[in-house]
């Protein structure tokens, strides 16, 4: 198998399975009843953004996407770390209500550990980064001209 083929093959496997993260976590999200108010049902765009950019790069393999799919895959990190502040915030406010007069480092066990799952949002960034990587070296950002004697230039 040429490097060529090798690399193709793990580009493809890098945007299944970010798809399969973005459905998955909106199936868990509906499961789990996690659209009470408008910033819930955040991560439901950004799985819906990260999908499109994924159909996108599919179908329409050329520069501008593939630049497309980077800046979403950006903003689906930037929402997976908003997430992850929203989670622990909410987490820490309640430990504190809980419990009024614990130590700090209780707090922040707390914040860590409590009813919302610090991490949940974490799997955006896992999808993002997985997207973004299989964009490494696309084959359609590559640029290449030839001479008048038919070498090839890359540049």
């Amino acid at each position: 198998m040429t490097e060529d083929a090798v690399a193709r093959r793990l580009r493809h496997v890098l945007l299944w399975a970010a798809a399969a993260i973005f459905v998955a976590s909106a199936a868990e999200l509906v499961l789990v009843g996690h659209y009470e108010d408008l910033t819930q049902q955040v991560p439901f765009g950004l799985c819906g953004a990260g999908l499109v950019a994924l159909l996108a790069l599919r179908y329409a393999p050329r520069p501008g996407t593939v630049k497309m799919v980077r800046w979403i895959m950006g903003a689906v990190a930037l929402g997976g770390f908003l997430g992850l502040y929203k989670h622990a915030a909410g987490n820490w406010a309640f430990a504190r209500e809980v419990h009024p007069g614990a130590a700090s480092g209780t707090l922040v066990w707390d914040a860590l550990s409590g009813g919302n799952p610090l991490f949940a949002p974490g799997i955006l960034l896992l999808a993002a980064f997985l997207a973004a990587a299989a964009t490494w070296a696309h084959p359609s950002l590559e640029h290449t001209t030839r001479t008048a004697s038919g070498d090839r230039l890359d540049g």
